[in-house]
């Protein structure tokens, strides 16, 4: 039977003597997310090793170490392991690989390379869109709503296969509007967290407030949300602060650096390459929602300028500037 626990873990050599971590365990399991160990994960991982060994070393001492006797060890969401932590993972491994069964899991597998030779590669395939619907309508009826079912064909759809996008924006659209329409427009339920980026970069201009949106942009991308997406919610979320004799200036920025990432695609094309990776198509996107940022802030601090030369009071969200 698997329950919830909070377990505490002493960090030797570290400023604060201990951590917390949220785990689920059994007899034959313990799994943690490492997200939730704050840089720790060195500390956590070693313990929840010599603690299993010393478990299965009692309950097993008239057998010989086997897998099939080894209590399991899942660290989810394992990519966000740091580089230097993982040739000491890879110690670990090595050192109690008779007493411990880890699993790593994990969106790439690429950000792994130092254990890699040491791991079994198992490849999950993503849930196809019938299956997404089935748990779409199953999560309806538990919660007694009515979703019809080609609107929970629409929303499989716009999740290309991703089962926790299809529940957020299933929500979002919940949330929104209810009882469900035939036309209504499928939400992400990322159009609340774009909105506030946007309201961030008009208030405050500055170079402080562009590094935290590159986090905020970076979560974004991290979940999966369409980088395309989040570039036009953007600016249409960036007009909506500004007065609207500025919105064609808005959308000239726009226009620049989207066609500028549609014309280096192109060229690649020309150059004769077979695919276009779709992570690097995403991240020169990302990049490219950056640099807009970085422009738009430059040129709205000028306007901002000009305004209060002039005592123009036309402009919105006047604030720190860079």
């Amino acid at each position: 039977m698997t329950r919830d626990e909070c377990k505490a873990f002493d960090l030797k050599g570290e400023s604060i003597g201990r951590i917390e971590v949220n785990v689920k365990e059994s007899s034959k399991h313990v799994e943690v997310n490492l997200s939730d160990l704050r840089g720790y994960e060195k500390h956590v991982i070693v313990e929840l090793m010599k603690e299993t060994q010393t478990k299965t070393s009692k309950s097993n001492k008239a057998l010989s170490p086997c897998p099939e006797n080894c209590r399991a060890i899942i660290l989810c969401e394992a990519d966000k392991l740091s580089t230097d932590a993982l040739p000491y993972i890879r110690w670990l491994l090595e050192r109690y690989k008779a007493d411990n069964m880890v699993f790593f899991c994990c969106s790439e597998v690429s950000k792994l390379q130092p254990i890699r030779s040491l791991c079994t590669l198992i490849q999950l395939l993503p849930p196809s869109k019938e299956e997404i619907v089935e748990v779409l309508e199953f999560i309806a009826k538990q919660e007694g709503i009515y979703l019809p079912h080609k609107f929970a064909e629409k929303i499989s759809n716009s999740s290309k296969n991703n089962l926790r996008q299809a529940i957020r924006s299933f929500e979002a659209c919940w949330h929104s509007c209810y009882p469900f329409k035939e036309d209504q427009v499928t939400l992400t339920g990322w159009e609340e967290d774009i909105a506030n980026i946007a309201k961030n970069i008009v208030e405050e201009r500055s170079p402080k407030q562009l590094y935290i949106i590159r986090g905020k942009l970076q979560t974004l991308i991290e979940h999966d949300v369409s980088p395309n997406f989040i570039f036009m919610c953007l600016v249409e979320e960036v007009k909506n602060h500004l007065q609207e004799n500025l919105h064609p200036q808005v959308d000239g920025l726009y226009d620049e650096y989207n066609r500028y990432d549609e014309s280096m695609i192109e060229s690649e094309d020309e150059m004769g390459t077979k695919a276009i990776d779709p992570v690097k198509k995403n991240m020169r996107i990302f990049l490219r929602i950056e640099e807009f940022i970085a422009r738009f802030m430059s040129w709205y601090n000028n306007q901002s300028r000009m305004g209060n030369a002039a005592g123009n009071t036309t402009l919105a969200g006047e604030g720190t500037s860079c």
